[in-house]
């Protein structure tokens, strides 16, 4: 008979499917309000007209590497609880 192991994070509760939801829809609200301010505030004179849309597309993947990058700097210096699991055997 296969031996089973008592993992920690088997013993947390489940996060219901509602958080991802509403973190879904934030993130496309904060991302499409960013872009729509961008394109309110307008860009430098020296990017035209043309190019336009690549500044509004790089202004919004900066803001989103930036924020990618806080927060997996944060969590590996203060990562979850599951990260802490003191046996795995």
């Amino acid at each position: 008979m296969p031996e089973t192991v008592d993992y920690e994070y088997e013993r947390l509760e489940p996060i219901p499917a509602s958080y991802g939801y509403a973190g879904i829809v934030l993130s496309v609200a904060f991302f499409q309000t960013l872009n729509q301010t961008v394109l309110r505030v307008g860009s430098p004179k020296a990017v035209g007209r043309d190019n336009y849309w690549k500044w509004r597309n790089t202004v919004v993947s900066w803001m989103h590497a930036l924020i990618v990058g806080v927060w997996d700097i944060t969590w590996y210096f203060l990562p979850f609880p599951i990260m802490h699991i003191s046996s795995c055997e």
